[in-house]
């Protein structure tokens, strides 16, 4: 891991910016927000929708070209429900949408490249055996 090399008062006044823009824009999004979000990145996270409760100790790594999305939207007013519970971690890319409930436990982790890559893996094991080919067998170059 790499050292943090900034001085401490650029690093406090970082999560000082962070904590504030959870506080103004997250948070009154969500119906509870637990204490001791870490939500990295929190312009890249987002909320919408009603009936969000999330536990303590949440923690979200927003990146700019994957957002976490987290919305509800109900087939009636008021309707549908997104419980996320204590010390879970999304990753960067993830997209939990509902029109009715999903519930999250504690200590859980949803990574979005863990089921792109299974899918992935998935679809290949569906292919019959000759359409399957490995970079050798490639006509073309690896990097085109």
């Amino acid at each position: 891991m790499r050292a943090d090399l900034r001085p401490y008062w650029v690093k406090k006044a970082w999560l000082n910016c962070r904590e504030a823009w959870i506080n103004y824009f997250l948070k009154p999004r969500c119906a509870s927000l637990g204490p001791c979000p870490n939500i990295m990145n929190p312009w890249w996270v987002d909320v919408s929708g009603n009936n969000i409760h999330i536990g303590h100790s949440f923690t979200a790594v927003g990146e700019a070209s994957q957002r976490i999305k987290i919305g509800v939207w109900g087939r009636e007013q008021g309707s549908g429900c997104i419980r996320i519970g204590d010390a879970v971690l999304l990753s960067p890319g993830v997209r939990i949408a509902c029109s009715d409930e999903i519930t999250m436990l504690f200590a859980t982790v949803v990574s979005f490249t863990a089921e792109k890559k299974s899918a992935r893996s998935a679809a290949r094991a569906m292919m019959p055996h000759r359409e399957r080919q490995t970079s050798a067998h490639r006509s073309r170059p690896p990097w085109r």
